[in-house]
């Protein structure tokens, strides 16, 4: 998760190269990330090699999915995804990236479960943590193997107000979710 401030200081300074674009509740086709979804009604986007939306700011609400190549270096941990892991074992390897990020402080898993997602085997866990500067935050992961690669599908935001606030609107995004 060390990546995850760096990638939104990337993506707010690249604006020049693309710009946030504001949804209007309709499908949205990836053709980069190769998936498609249904993008809440107000928020805005930004496309790339890692989808980004958010409603009120990266820092109070943010959907993300980005993809890990198996056998990848992951952000915070020496654990890697690995072929023909369970949806299981790749909710731990997740789990510990989180678990070993230094900016991630008082991390707690509130569910761990085996869903479905585009009618495959997906891991997905609800967690709380407190960032190095003091806000509390909440977050759902959902994670599932597609080609050779791990998609994660994370949507986190403030704790106080906006994830609850948010939340469904996340949930419609997973609800519509399908691979290209």
């Amino acid at each position: 998760m060390k990546k995850l401030p760096l990638l939104l200081i990337a993506l707010l300074l690249s604006g020049c190269a693309t710009t946030w674009k504001k949804t209007e509740s309709t499908e949205y086709l990836d053709k980069q990330v190769k998936f498609a979804a249904t993008l809440p009604a107000g928020w805005m986007y930004f496309p790339g090699m890692t989808f980004a939306a958010t409603k009120d700011g990266v820092q109070l609400d943010l959907i993300l999915v980005e993809t890990i190549k198996f056998n990848q270096d992951l952000s915070s941990t020496k654990r890697q995804f690995k072929t023909g892991m369970l949806a299981n074992e790749l909710a731990e390897v997740d789990i510990d990236n989180y678990r070993s990020n230094a900016g991630i402080l008082h991390f707690e898993i509130l569910d761990n479960q085996i869903v479905e997602l585009d009618g495959k085997d997906a891991y997905k866990f609800m967690f709380r943590y407190q960032t190095t500067e003091g806000m509390k935050r909440k977050g759902i992961v959902y994670g599932i193997v597609h080609r050779d690669r791990v998609y994660r599908v994370v949507y986190t935001a403030a704790e106080q107000h906006y994830f609850d606030l948010n939340q469904q609107a996340f949930e419609g995004f997973i609800q519509g979710f399908r691979f290209l």
